[in-house]
């Protein structure tokens, strides 16, 4: 099993629904760990999955954070850095959305890229850029 810790001021859940949310009222952002995965930002929004028996652990199918958002994904030798003002988190898919301000996704290997909306997918070390006509998306690649 993937353990996922969360720290922030404030936690709110909802039974209904089943929504954590984690925010943060002073200095330090609601964090978000992961296996190798940190989500910062002002608010962590987490849609957690139906347990099936008492003795099932909730697990969530999606994160959402909002404001100042930072995705720090690293592995040996290699760091992945998402900023954004928005994002959505879909684990299961090592799927990452950044949207909102001017989203910059940062590969310490790779390069850098900046676009209206950048949507990475971890699990194949992939990344789609979408850009608009008056900001095109921009890349910047290192050369071996």
């Amino acid at each position: 099993p993937v353990f996922t810790v969360v720290r922030s001021d404030k936690l709110v859940y909802t039974t209904d629904d089943q929504v954590a949310v984690f925010t943060s009222e002073g200095k330090a952002p609601a964090r978000l760990e992961r296996a190798g995965m940190t989500v910062t930002g002002r608010e962590i929004r987490a849609f957690l999955n139906d347990s099936e028996s008492e003795d099932d652990q909730s697990s969530f199918s999606r994160a959402v954070a909002e404001g100042a958002v930072e995705i720090v994904q690293t592995a040996p030798g290699h760091t992945r850095n998402g900023t954004a003002e928005h994002a959505d988190y879909y684990p299961d898919e090592g799927k990452i959305i950044l949207e909102g301000g001017q989203p910059v996704f940062i590969d310490s290997i790779k390069g850098r890229t900046q676009g209206r909306q950048l949507t990475y997918f971890s699990n194949d070390d992939r990344l789609l850029v979408d850009g608009v006509e008056q900001r095109r998306a921009e890349s910047v690649l290192k050369r071996k």
